[in-house]
């Protein structure tokens, strides 16, 4: 008996009751994209539209999703915003709003039906070769006392005679020193994360930069006077370490007058303390948005007083 017939015939009802034998590829119009820190916007026209969105990954990180009016999927953490929509079933949209990583980072949209599955890549670009642009501080607060003066020096003299004797000392030698301060822990930024820390802040900027400071002694620092916020005309590298600025130092003699036997010269320095907050601009040449970070300016610096005690 031939049973070739009854084979085929067989095959052919198995068929008939398995449509889904006869799958259409799941194929995407293109599966790699590259997307600049600025944003934008990538389109993939799938090849039907028997397809879901499986899941959204931002470096191998499952993403969460909040459904906006329009039914668009749209996240927001990891310093990015961005929305998946569907406009057509067989169409999707990815619109990147921001990316404020100094890192590339890199996106994978896995979408599937029961039977294929495909993941559309989108390279991240780092947010990264901006350029400091300008400083604005805001309201000088002096923080040290009005009559604020520190132990400078003391030395030990001996007058071996029986009456008393004056001698002369120079108050404050060559040169007086200024700490200037950017401290890190003041450092916030919705636009640039992570760069209290100066090597995470170098990764946004092209380099190295120096920024203008307030005077040593601006207005308003000693009583009577009115205060100011302007930046002086001083510029320094900016840093987030203290630094040390010499300071012309004025001519000043002292005339002690030492009793006989041990004597004890102790000079002291005024100085002024003070604290002013700031926000720092940067800007990027080919179209990064502005962004910016706040922080504290502190100055501590010896104003030319002085007085001096013997004990």
């Amino acid at each position: 008996m031939n049973r070739l017939p009854v084979i085929i015939l067989t095959l052919l009802a198995a068929l008939a009751c398995n449509p889904d034998m006869f799958i259409e590829p799941l194929t995407v119009s293109e599966s790699k994209f590259v997307m600049p820190f600025i944003g934008g916007t990538v389109e993939v026209q799938v090849g039907h539209d028997d397809w879901e969105i499986e899941r959204v990954a931002l470096d191998h990180i499952d993403c969460g999703f909040v459904t906006d009016a329009e039914g668009n999927m749209r996240h927001e953490s990891n310093f990015t915003r961005f929305v998946i929509a569907r406009p057509q079933r067989d169409k999707l949209v990815l619109t990147v709003e921001d990316m404020s990583n100094s890192s590339p980072m890199e996106m994978e949209i896995h979408i599937s039906n029961p039977f294929q599955s495909q993941v559309v890549y989108v390279y991240m670009e780092p947010c990264t070769g901006y350029e400091f642009d300008r400083i604005e501080y805001g309201e000088l607060l002096v923080t040290s006392p009005s009559d604020a003066y520190e132990e400078a020096w003391r030395v030990t003299e001996v007058n071996e005679t029986a009456a008393p004797v004056t001698k002369e000392y120079d108050v404050f030698g060559a040169t007086l020193e200024r700490t200037v301060w950017f401290p890190a822990a003041t450092v916030v930024s919705a636009d640039l994360p992570y760069v209290s820390w100066y090597e995470t802040l170098m990764e946004f900027v092209t380099g190295p930069f120096s920024v203008p400071i307030p005077d040593a002694l601006p207005s308003g620092t000693i009583p009577g006077t009115t205060p100011g916020t302007a930046p002086g005309t001083q510029t320094i590298p900016f840093t987030y370490d203290k630094t040390i600025i010499p300071m012309e130092a004025p001519e000043a003699k002292a005339e002690v007058t030492l009793v006989p036997g041990e004597n004890a010269v102790i000079m002291y320095w005024g100085y002024v303390e003070y604290t002013v907050p700031y926000t720092m601009w940067f800007k990027h040449a080919d179209g990064g948005r502005p962004r910016c970070m706040t922080g504290e300016f502190t100055s501590r610096a010896y104003d030319g007083r002085w007085r001096v005690e013997v004990r």
